[in-house]
């Protein structure tokens, strides 16, 4: 009985080493001045989109993410509750995004423009 409790005990404290990894991943990206989400935009919406976007930071749970033309940024608010769902889907629980706020933008030198 005491063996088990003691077993117990020191398994009580054991993490996951992909949490680890992600923690320090956070700690390197709020450092940087980014978030997880941000990093992950392109593999969540594809490469065509990507193209188009800039995700620009998280404010507050909010992903601010640039778009190249209204056009663009009209098609993009159609997607966006399939694009939140599958950022959210692949980000850890204290990490996940509330909303995704859309803005024109302003450098045509960081987005590819038709």
């Amino acid at each position: 009985m005491k063996g088990e409790k003691s077993r117990k005990k020191r398994y009580r404290n054991v993490r996951w080493i992909n949490e680890i990894v992600y923690d320090v991943l956070d700690d390197i990206l709020k450092k940087a001045g980014t978030h997880r989400a941000a990093v992950i935009w392109a593999d969540v919406v594809g490469e065509k989109i990507a193209k188009y976007t800039k995700p620009k930071g998280v404010h507050r749970r909010v992903l601010i993410v640039e778009v190249a033309n209204p056009v663009w940024r009209q098609q993009i608010e159609f997607l966006k509750d399939d694009i939140l769902k599958k950022m959210n889907d692949k980000l850890p629980e204290k990490r996940k995004i509330k909303k995704i706020k859309f803005t024109l933008g302003n450098d045509s030198n960081d987005i590819k423009e038709d």
